[in-house]
């Protein structure tokens, strides 16, 4: 028999994703996402519920015959208000944790958080080279998108310790691949409409990655793996590039598009944070004019450039893989080089810019 599996934030750019993979590999496919989300991308085999997971009477409807959940869902977005991400972020985790309590036929919940938020600046910069960090390294949250991840994961064991849900926590690092046009993309997307063409400060740090179809892989795999329920895993792959690699990559696959100097981190700090306080006001300007919901103000309301998102330039590190590598997974895009060159080629083909 099929398993049947949800999938929230099935929209996106990685929950589109998981629904392409599940229903490739035989899943019969639930995919949720707000009413009005674009779908652009959603799979036309998908069974499709709107709902809003910060109200949890719209959620048990969607749990219903379900063996599998993949809770993608989640406000990315650096420039959101503190109380509208811990409103979704945290509240719709639980909300839909405390929803799958009355359901004991669920066999795996797998809880998006992310591999941001590690204390990349508890270690001397001298030994950066050795910084890898494992499940077990410390944490420290820089912005209040990765405040929100933490808190969610911190939900979600709870709820796997306390109460026997079967949760298993993943943590990816900067995920890229087609249909991406946020986090991992701006970098992409500025070079390729020529308004990058330089590396911060020396870019001799590396830098954690993971493609999307290896994050929907890892996550369909943990779940049908017992062992890893309760637990956490970083979801990274084998590279070890620097961030000028990276950057050198991503041009020399560009038409026209070229690296040509290196800029001082502090100059590029000053000038985005400038830019930010433009982005600001402007948009404090148009939402005291709008009369709407949440999710409609900040949806389309992001700046191009974000210091919280180029801070993970600033201040990259390694993952390791280890653990999930233990347990039998193989990486599809062990080398980002690789993934990188189809990425871009998809990028190239819709015309993005």
């Amino acid at each position: 028999m099929k398993r049947r599996a949800l999938v929230t934030g099935a929209g996106g750019f990685i929950g589109s994703h998981m629904v392409d993979y599940l229903i490739k590999e035989g899943y019969k496919v639930r995919a949720t996402d707000l009413p009005n989300a674009k779908k652009t991308y959603l799979n036309k085999e998908a069974e499709f519920l709107p709902s809003d997971l910060t109200k949890i009477e719209q959620i048990h409807p969607l749990l219903e015959n379900i063996d599998v959940i993949f809770h993608v869902a989640a406000i990315y977005n650096f420039s959101c208000p503190r109380e509208i991400l811990y409103k979704v972020n945290v509240g719709g985790t639980e909300n839909l944790l405390k929803a799958a309590k009355d359901f004991p036929k669920i066999q795996s919940i797998i809880i998006w958080s992310t591999g941001a938020f590690y204390d990349s600046r508890a270690y001397n910069l001298k030994d950066f080279p050795e910084m890898i960090f494992t499940e077990e390294s410390p944490v420290k949250p820089k912005n209040y998108y990765e405040l929100s991840k933490l808190e969610q994961e911190k939900i979600a064991l709870k709820y796997a310790h306390k109460y026997g849900l079967p949760v298993t926590v993943i943590r990816p690092a900067t995920v890229y691949g087609q249909r991406n046009q946020y986090g991992a993309a701006q970098v992409i997307l500025l070079i390729g409409k020529k308004q990058l063409s330089f590396v911060p400060g020396k870019g001799d740090k590396p830098g954690a990655t993971c493609h999307v179809l290896d994050v929907a892989r890892a996550a369909e795999f943990l779940s049908k793996n017992q062992e890893a329920v309760g637990e956490i895993y970083n979801i990274a792959d084998d590279s070890r590039y620097s961030i000028k690699e990276l950057f050198y990559c991503i041009a020399a696959q560009i038409p026209g598009a070229k690296i040509r100097i290196h800029i001082p981190l502090f100059i590029i700090s000053l000038l985005i944070s400038c830019l930010e306080w433009i982005w600001i006001n402007r948009a404090i300007a148009h939402l005291s004019k709008m009369k709407s919901s949440w999710a409609r103000k900040i949806h389309g309301r992001i700046p191009e450039v974000e210091k919280d998102s180029i801070d993970y330039i600033f201040n990259p590190f390694v993952m390791d893989n280890q653990k999930i590598k233990a347990l039998g997974f193989e990486f599809l895009y062990p080398d980002v080089k690789i993934g990188m060159e189809e990425t871009i080629e998809w990028y190239l083909r819709e015309k993005i810019w």
